[in-house]
């Protein structure tokens, strides 16, 4: 749920709501032990921040994406699913 509401917040615009979101939806999987969801919801985390200008915390969240990915621990689920929403205006 968590993921939907930042992924909602992110394309009306409303980044530091998004980034909160995906934190919380990142941990959330990550306590639950679902890899796919932490990817996806960390990717989500990453594009708010860069697009939040946070862009040194967004590509190190990135850069935990594509170790997860590059690792092979990460099902095709979480690999090719499209980050949704364009860029806020």
């Amino acid at each position: 749920m968590a993921l939907a509401l930042g992924a909602t917040a992110y394309a009306q615009g409303r980044l530091d709501e998004s980034i909160g979101l995906c934190e919380r939806a990142a941990a959330s999987a990550r306590s639950l032990g679902d890899l796919d969801l932490e990817v996806l919801a960390t990717m989500s985390l990453a594009r708010s921040l860069v697009y939040g200008g946070h862009a040194v915390e967004g590509f190190a969240a990135m850069d935990r994406v594509m170790l997860a990915v590059s690792s092979g621990r990460v099902s095709d689920r979480a690999c090719t699913s499209r980050a949704t929403g364009s860029p806020p205006r």
